[in-house]
């Protein structure tokens, strides 16, 4: 693998979760700002009464707020979420740094029901950039590639020096800089054994510079996880550093990461938080079955029927595209949808098991879908044909 690819991959993977489309940045700013109001004189002792329910609630605030009611701003299932997610277990991570200050880490909410894993952690003075010119031996040891520009998030510190740089490549012009940063490993991992595979990852910079981090891990967990009451996970820690050397044609790039601590939490199993529904119907001629064990943030959803998929779930009139992809969701009661974390290729298959999306509470009823389009449409083609799923 080239070096560019690898750096791109890198970049990718530390990035992914911090994109500042124009969606979010309106989203996050609605669900931040206050109304403007026009002033108005006010007492000595209503100043006092509003003083004091401000310190009280910023107690409250303090106590019971968790990371999963910021990520719930933008994802209504953690909303929902919040109130059963578990603080870590072990203290806070603090280290203190030469170049950073005091780093402080932790795993701050965590979401375990047996059938799914949710967790979310920040990191303190996790990142600094500032401008740094190499000498002459330390590019001679540097890798050459092609110049790329970094992404840059809202609130990231160091934001400025990245945007100097992008410039100086747009143009270029050059510009050289170095990072300090403190990373997680991409996998997390069971102290009983085994790793754990997030299947969606999202992130963001709060106001004060702090990244944070949220996980939704794949279902079924390996091994005895989903049968374990109590899960001990760890997420390994390395402090990474980082130079780039843009000589106004390429980039000369350096990269040492070395290994400094974990991040731990144990999580106690939500009771009674699993549901298994089942359901059959017939779909042009074809009966199939449906059987899901479910909670409120994921499914696990096994289809079999007596007939290849691709030869009974109906298909559009008029294809929008040369793709043909078999789309499955489900709807419950409310008409909230859960969806399928990938799509698949309809193939000669009579059995699939498939990992869905929870929305946040166990439904009472749920309808799954089936259809093959050149995309998936919500709702369901007019062509599909539901199968209606029951409590067991």
């Amino acid at each position: 693998m080239t070096l560019e690819k690898t750096l791109q991959q890198h970049i990718d993977h530390r990035l992914a979760g911090l994109a500042a489309s124009p969606a979010r940045r309106a989203r996050i700013r609605e669900a931040t700002k206050t109304q403007a109001r026009p002033p108005r004189k006010v007492s000595a002792a209503l100043v006092f009464a509003l003083t004091l329910a401000l310190l009280t609630a910023a107690l409250a605030i303090g106590e019971s707020f968790n990371l999963f009611h910021f990520f719930g701003t933008n994802d209504r299932r953690y909303q929902e979420l919040a109130a059963s997610s578990v603080p870590a277990a072990a203290a806070p991570l603090e280290i203190s740094d030469e170049h950073l200050g005091t780093v402080t880490a932790a795993i701050d909410s965590v979401y375990f029901d047996g059938l799914t894993l949710n967790l979310a952690f920040s990191i303190e003075n996790h990142l600094i950039f500032e401008k740094y010119t190499p000498s002459e031996e330390e590019i001679t040891q540097m890798t050459k590639t092609y110049a790329l520009k970094l992404p840059v998030s809202e609130n990231q510190p160091g934001a400025e020096i990245v945007a100097a740089y992008n410039e100086a490549i747009r143009y270029g012009h050059p510009f050289s800089m170095r990072s300090w940063e403190i990373t997680s490993d991409e996998s997390s991992y069971l102290h009983a054994g085994g790793s754990l595979t997030a299947y969606r990852t999202d992130a963001f910079y709060s106001p004060a510079g702090k990244y944070c981090e949220l996980r939704e891990f794949r279902a079924p967990l390996p091994g005895n996880a989903a049968r374990s009451d109590t899960l001990d996970i760890r997420i390994p820690l390395a402090k990474e550093e980082k130079i780039y050397h843009f000589d106004g044609k390429y980039l000369y790039f350096s990269w040492k990461r070395t290994p400094i601590g974990e991040l731990t939490a144990s999580a106690d199993k939500t009771p009674d938080s699993l549901r298994r529904m089942a359901g059959e119907g017939e779909i042009n001629g074809a009966c199939v079955t449906a059987d899901m064990q479910l909670s409120p943030m994921g499914a696990l959803l096994t289809l079999k029927s007596d007939t290849p998929f691709n030869q009974f779930v109906p298909e559009p009139a008029q294809p929008d595209g040369p793709e043909r992809w078999l789309v499955i969701t489900a709807y419950d009661e409310n008409g909230q949808r859960m969806e399928m974390l990938h799509y698949l290729q309809p193939d000669d298959s009579t059995e699939i098991t498939l990992q869905l999306a929870g929305t946040g509470v166990l439904p009472e009823s749920l309808t799954v879908y089936l259809y093959i389009a050149s995309q998936p449409t919500y709702p369901p083609e007019a062509t599909a044909v539901g199968i209606p799923l029951h409590i067991q």
